[in-house]
């Protein structure tokens, strides 16, 4: 979704999805930064906020052009190590999660990664087994 300043998606904990895009066109935040429906007869409905599950863009695309959400689960190699760290160049797991307070995007690993070659192979709510066989202790917000 687009609002003219951002894009974001909406996971729905009741049907256990993403909201398409055709019914994703109606949903909207407000001002006061909640999740709002816009009816097709104009009125505006609010939505019970924990139902549903913002993501934000975080303005980049992986490895493979697909857009980079709060949620999303990648694949990385490490890079730029401490000297003898057995990770470097060791391909990880991580999660992209946001901090509100900080007003940032963090993609959740250990060591230097290159923002260049994340690939998305997933998100948390329809891959919860990637971070769970993951080598990264999966970071809360």
């Amino acid at each position: 979704m687009s609002n003219n300043r951002f894009k974001f998606r909406v996971y729905s904990n009741i049907a256990q999805n993403y909201i398409d895009e055709e019914r994703l066109k109606y949903f909207f935040i407000g001002a006061d930064g909640e999740l709002y429906l816009q009816r097709k007869d104009g009125s505006v409905l609010p939505i019970n906020q924990e139902q549903y599950i913002v993501e934000f863009y975080t303005g980049l695309p992986d490895k493979n052009g697909k857009l980079i959400y709060k949620g999303d689960i990648f694949k990385a190699i490490v890079i730029n190590s401490f000297p003898d760290d057995k990770c470097l160049n060791k391909t990880i797991i991580g999660q992209v999660s946001y901090f509100a307070k900080e007003c940032m995007f963090a993609f959740s690993s250990y060591s230097p990664i290159n923002l260049s070659e994340i690939e998305i192979i997933g998100n948390i709510h329809e891959n919860p087994e990637f971070l769970e066989q993951s080598n990264l202790i999966k970071v809360e917000k």
